[in-house]
């Protein structure tokens, strides 16, 4: 009798656990993600998504990862997404992305440290009422990182002058826009 009890309990397992549990609207909308994804990603494997991690090396860095996927050749690439009307990459993006990379390169957890990180990310678009974009850009070495910190660690502590903004919209969003001399914004 126990015996049959735990044959028929098994089998419950093997049904429940094998099947496929998430809606058919669930499906759907990963089965039209993935078609809008370059090859590599879509062919890929999610390997972390939403996860926050830390590196002290090229400087102290850390970064929360929207997406990482394992693609079929065994690179590692970071994908940040935006929700905005327009479909390009900003210097801040690459920034933000490149600090993952670099998170990757240094701080990534056991399983995944014997893949090599891309040299280059994804910024993910989502628009409304338009389809999702993927755009490919190359990613900041650890060189270019490590001269980015520094010079805002001078910054904040008034070994370096800060330069003017390349756009006023670059000033807008700073949050030490009231004490900066060369706030592009409020200067025009």
């Amino acid at each position: 009798m126990t015996l049959l009890l735990l044959i028929v309990l098994l089998v419950v397992a093997w049904w429940l656990l094998g099947r496929d549990h998430r809606s058919p609207a669930d499906r759907d909308y990963e089965a039209d993600e993935r078609n809008r994804m370059p090859a590599e990603l879509a062919d890929g494997k999610l390997v972390l998504s939403e996860q926050y991690r830390r590196t002290d090396v090229p400087r102290k860095l850390g970064a929360r990862f929207d997406q990482v996927f394992l693609t079929p050749d065994g690179r590692l690439v970071p994908v940040d997404t935006k929700r905005r009307r327009r479909t390009r990459v900003t210097p801040y993006d690459q920034i933000e992305v490149s600090v993952q990379g670099a998170v990757l390169r240094h701080g990534r957890p056991g399983p995944l440290s014997r893949y090599e990180v891309a040299s280059y990310g994804y910024l993910r678009i989502v628009r409304e009422s338009l389809p999702t974009v993927y755009l490919r850009f190359p990613l900041l070495g650890d060189c270019e990182l490590e001269a980015l910190v520094d010079r805002y660690q001078g910054i904040q502590s008034g070994e370096v002058e800060p330069r003017a903004a390349r756009s006023p919209a670059m000033c807008r969003k700073c949050a030490y826009r009231a004490d900066c001399s060369a706030d592009v914004a409020r200067l025009r």
